[in-house]
């Protein structure tokens, strides 16, 4: 007898990707950790909510920043 098997799967989330300078990151208010990707990268929310998700991953390492603008 064979089983249908039935696989969910979540939809992939695209972001517009921009650079930010380390002045600029430094001034958003109200960021909020969220996760490690990895011992290097770290992504930020800022606390309040708008219209498209925006997080913030840094390497502060080699000191880069990205602004991820949620693709709605």
């Amino acid at each position: 007898m064979l089983h249908k098997l039935t696989i969910v799967t979540t939809p992939q989330i695209q972001y517009d990707i921009q650079l930010i300078q380390e002045d600029n990151f430094k001034k958003i208010k109200n960021l909020e950790y969220e996760y490690s990707m990895d011992e290097k990268k770290l992504v930020f929310v800022a606390k309040e909510k708008s219209g498209k998700q925006i997080r913030y991953v840094c390497d502060f390492s080699s000191k880069i920043y990205m602004k991820c603008t949620e693709q709605i």
